[in-house]
């Protein structure tokens, strides 16, 4: 993608979430103009895709597709099709939205995707704590907050209400439904990341956990709740279902074969002993974890085991083993060698 394109996108994306799309029942020429570029935009991302070969091939495509398509029947089959294709167009523009970000993924976008995802999740977290902070010391760059909460503590030490804060998108529960889901990925996704990055996400996860506090959106609270309830269970459940499985599978047929092949007991014949010892051992770490659950892979969970004195596990990073004359021996991801 050129650089205008993302710039572009960039741009496409501020518009729908920061503009249009939060005062959209406020202003009419808002309204008009939503409907308007949304349409083009989705209008010209159809035809982008069929001159390349059609809709990414994804799980999700074909439901989608069949999704629409009973939306549209459903409206057309109606009592009063205008309002319903009125209303449908809704769902319809939105799922054509996923179709096009699972594209622009499959086709190696990903990145696009995320730093915009980011990058709007930022600016809104800052109007969000502009507002809060002119409720708390009295800015008044919001109508009703002339005068400041902290302007008033010795008469009430504790705030009565919550100042349910509103900005950008117009609505506190709009604000909510969009900051809680974003908690929690910016959190998991500042996971996979350095240190310099990982503080940053952690701070932008800090700022929309405010600012949803901040709403008083007793929704958001749920939203969140269930969010952290997944991570939790991707943190915590999966690494002891995994090492169910590994500890499960440790007399297959799978291992005998590898243990006629020479895997069993030691290095490879004619291989280095450093290079195999360092793919049957602790080299198989942490590093190989899942970074956004941070639950291990199965590579890692086996080695661990295996220090345990359970099982001895062949990587499922490094495929093939190379030897000194050229030969190589294919190990499989999820094999267990008795130990």
């Amino acid at each position: 993608m050129t650089r205008l394109g993302r710039y572009g996108f960039i741009f496409l994306a501020c518009f729908l979430v920061l503009i249009s799309g939060a005062y959209y029942y406020q202003v009419y020429a808002l309204r008009v103009g939503h409907h308007v570029v949304v349409t083009l935009a989705l209008l010209g991302y159809l035809v982008w895709a069929w001159r390349r070969g059609g809709l990414a091939a994804s799980p999700l495509t074909l439901p989608i597709l069949m999704a629409i398509l009973l939306w549209i029947g459903a409206a057309l089959f109606s009592v009063d099709a205008r309002v319903s294709l009125e209303n449908a167009w809704f769902p319809i523009s939105h799922a054509v939205i996923a179709l096009c970000l699972i594209d622009l993924m499959r086709r190696g976008r990903g990145g696009l995707v995320i730093e915009t995802q980011f990058l709007l999740a930022a600016v809104v977290a800052m109007f969000a704590l502009l507002h809060l902070g002119s409720w708390t010391f009295g800015w008044g760059i919001v109508p009703g907050t002339a005068t400041g909460w902290a302007e008033v503590t010795a008469v009430a030490p504790l705030p009565l209400v919550l100042p349910m804060i509103y900005m950008p998108l117009g609505v506190s529960t709009w604000l909510a439904a969009y900051t809680a889901p974003l908690v929690v990925l910016a959190f998991a996704y500042g996971l996979s990341l350095r240190r310099v990055g990982r503080v940053a996400m952690w701070v932008l996860s800090a700022a929309l956990l405010l600012a949803l506090l901040a709403t008083g959106s007793r929704g958001g609270i749920v939203a969140l709740a269930a969010g952290v309830a997944v991570f939790a269970g991707l943190r915590i459940v999966r690494p002891l279902i995994e090492a169910w499985l590994g500890v499960a599978s440790g007399g297959q047929p799978e291992s005998r074969r590898h243990a006629r092949m020479g895997v069993r007991g030691g290095p490879v014949p004619g291989t280095r002993t450093r290079r195999s010892a360092s793919l049957q051992s602790e080299r198989v770490s942490g590093e190989t974890d899942v970074p956004a659950t941070g639950s291990p892979s199965m590579a890692s969970l086996l080695a661990r085991l295996r220090g345990r004195g359970g099982v001895r596990a062949s990587s499922p990073e490094v495929r093939v083993i190379r030897t000194r004359n050229g030969a190589s021996l294919k190990s499989r991801p999820w094999t267990v060698i008795g130990g």
